[in-house]
């Protein structure tokens, strides 16, 4: 067998989702008779987000999911963000977690939303098209409250409502096929938007606080400032006094002047508020070569429901096209095979609990690897370097 020279394996963080039914047991007795009509529906069980870990977070402005106490909420065609500087310089990105609410009652939002990322101007400046760094754009589906927006002096039932979206397919350049890893600097501009056809009714949750405290990795080198662009340019005054340009720009979200307008004029606690996303670094493995001991595949397994549910298992597989058995960068996209790297060249393993559960907004770390150990007479140089797609499942 030909063994590979020991260069990098990098494996973009691919969520995974998996349907899981809560499971328990309940005793009772019926003490008296009776007749009557009515009907019952049968509840449905929470998908549960689960996140490869490896690559630590570059960025990070996710809080408790209980603690979110506003959104924003803004036109199709608009787009909406932040400069953000990262952690440790930049560095390839795998994936950016969002963290959304939806405010219609007891329905799923489907729909279109594009996650950006530019380099970042002067303070107070505009991004372009020629400033893009990396685009995504996928469709997800965002449950709905129970009950719809029903504010409350304090907000409180803000903090109810959180549903995080992962983008991980992102083009990079004109070449790059959708999944590859891109690399990042210091500095970058992120900025979400919503297109004609996206779901209404659907926000983007905000971190906030009397001070920039709740950034837990990276920070926010323009505190108090935020990007922003509408269609129509019309004035927002949840963010600025001034009117807005249809150009993605960043404005001053201080200002206190005319009344009813920018931050301030809700309270100090929204005065420093930043949309409440995560950077994610890819996993790089120099060990991952041909007959190697295993690597370590660390992942995280949330719960966005409200209920507990039953967690047996992980598992973890390769992502490879059926048609070639070649080794899919991005799982499902045969548009990132790898020429000539089979996905039988691979192990894997996940991980099992006993009787485990899951409760809302307590995620459970897990460990699971991934090898590269079968001994054969084939050249695996199509390999060296790939970016190997990873599948996660629930159970």
């Amino acid at each position: 067998m030909k063994l590979l020279r020991r260069k990098k394996f990098v494996l973009p963080a691919i969520a995974g989702i998996a349907a899981l039914v809560g499971a328990g047991v309940a005793y009772g007795y019926f003490t008296s008779s009776g007749s009557g009509t009515g009907s019952a529906q049968v509840g449905s069980a929470t998908n549960l987000v689960i996140t490869q870990t490896n690559g630590a977070a570059m960025y990070d402005s996710l809080i408790d999911p209980s603690s979110y106490q506003w959104s924003m909420q803004y036109p199709s065609g608009g787009e909406f963000g932040n400069d953000i500087q990262l952690a440790n310089g930049g560095g390839l990105l795998s994936s950016v977690v969002v963290e959304l609410a939806n405010f219609l009652a007891g329905t799923t939002a489907t729909g279109p939303i594009t996650l950006n990322i530019y380099t970042p101007p002067a303070t107070g400046g505009s991004v372009t098209a020629a400033d893009l760094i990396a685009t995504d754009t996928q469709s997800f589906n965002v449950p709905g409250t129970s009950t719809g927006y029903a504010p409350t002096p304090s907000n409180a039932n803000l903090g109810i409502d959180n549903d995080p979206v992962t983008f991980n397919q992102f083009t990079y350049g004109i070449l790059a096929p959708k999944g590859m890893a891109v690399p990042l600097p210091s500095t970058v501009v992120f900025g979400i938007s919503f297109s004609s056809s996206a779901p209404s009714g659907v926000n983007v949750d905000m971190s906030s606080g009397s001070s920039p405290d709740q950034i837990t990795v990276g920070s926010d080198p323009h505190t108090g400032w935020l990007f922003y662009s509408q269609p129509s340019g019309t004035t927002n005054g949840e963010i600025t006094c001034s009117n807005v340009s249809p150009v993605f720009t960043e404005y001053n979200t201080t200002v206190q002047e005319p009344a009813n307008c920018g931050m301030d004029n809700y309270s100090n606690q929204q005065l420093w508020s930043i949309p409440a996303v995560e950077f994610n670094t890819s996993a790089t493995m120099s060990g991952l070569v041909p007959n190697s001991v295993p690597q370590p595949v660390d992942f995280t397994v949330t719960n966005p429901g409200t209920s507990t549910e039953a967690l047996n298992g992980v598992t973890i597989s390769v992502a490879y096209d059926p048609s070639n058995n070649e080794v899919e960068s991005t799982p499902g996209d045969t548009s990132t095979d790898v020429s000539g790297c089979y996905y039988y060249w691979f192990d894997t393993s996940g991980e099992t609990w006993s009787g485990g559960s899951i409760a809302p907004g307590s995620p459970v770390s897990g460990a699971g690897s991934i090898w590269m150990a079968t001994d054969t007479t084939d050249n695996q140089n199509a390999c060296e370097g790939a970016s190997i797609g990873l599948i996660f499942g629930a159970s």
